[in-house]
């Protein structure tokens, strides 16, 4: 038997081209050759207890996080998914972003399902051993336990100085103030269907700061092409910003535009400079 298991391991290794071993060792994650010389491995989410509905919702449902390796010319390629609970996105973000992977996307698989997941999609392509171990920290992310604690009300305390929307302007160029929320917006112009798509229509940037000078909030989405992405999610974790979906708002316009929404708290200085940070990456 153990022969057997060595001479399948053998010929798995030779027929993908890949140290399926190694790949497994460093992702911390057991895999599987598939067809076109493609080896995957998965951490199956069966620790969680998620229900949407009345339905418990169960890896083979989607709730697995996976990574497939493939061999190229130019270094080997590998795709890939992150299965998260809301506390652990920042800290899986940061390690893929970081382990040098392109995250694609940012999003929702399901409706309604407690505790909420969030699906994050990653590529990248390089040596093997740096692929493997870039996504192997983004798995400790998806391994990594938290404890949730729900959701806390905040009560307003009346110490806090008010937001110095002056010096927010300062800081990020003209904007308006409704409600008590400092707003900016930035177009982005694009060709859709013929027409001149801008910031009315949603192609554009934006950010809403909300709070005080010293317990503010922020939320909004940087409009970004496709040669942006990457480094508009560097400055967003760099500077301390949540990424909480990409998405594409058109169909076939050009140039093609995704959304990076973002959420973050902190000082108000603070968010306004992560947020110039990630305009300028906008070309």
């Amino acid at each position: 038997m153990l022969a057997a298991s060595i001479a399948a391991l053998v010929l798995a290794t030779t027929t993908s081209g890949l140290d399926t071993a190694r790949i497994e060792k460093l992702t911390g994650a057991q895999g599987a050759s598939g067809a076109d010389g493609v080896f995957r491995v998965s951490v199956p989410r069966s620790e969680l207890d998620v229900y949407a509905g009345q339905i418990r919702v169960t890896p083979p449902m989607g709730m697995t996080a996976w990574a497939a390796f493939k061999k190229a010319d130019k270094g080997d390629v590998v795709t890939g998914e992150l299965v998260l609970l809301e506390e652990q996105l920042a800290a899986a973000e940061s390690a893929a972003v970081e382990g040098g992977l392109e995250v694609s996307g940012v999003d929702h698989h399901f409706v309604g399902e407690s505790p909420r997941l969030i699906f994050v999609h990653f590529s990248g392509q390089g040596e093997e051993a740096a692929l493997a171990t870039a996504v192997g920290k983004a798995f400790d992310a998806v391994r990594a336990k938290v404890e949730s604690s729900g959701p806390q009300l905040a009560q307003l305390e009346t110490t806090h100085k008010p937001l110095d929307f002056k010096k927010l302007e300062a800081t990020l160029g003209s904007g308006k103030v409704v409600d008590g929320v400092f707003r900016i917006e930035r177009a982005r112009p694009v060709k859709l269907r013929g027409q001149t798509v801008g910031a009315e229509m949603g192609a554009a940037s934006w950010a809403a700061l909300a709070g005080s000078d010293d317990a503010a909030a922020v939320s909004g989405a940087f409009a970004v092409q496709e040669a942006e992405l990457g480094a508009v999610l560097k400055s967003a974790r760099a500077q301390g910003l949540t990424v909480t979906s990409i998405e594409a708002p058109f169909a076939g316009e050009q140039p093609h535009l995704r959304l990076v929404h973002f959420w973050a708290t902190g000082t108000s200085d603070k968010l306004a400079a992560a947020v110039k940070s990630g305009l300028a990456q906008l070309k």
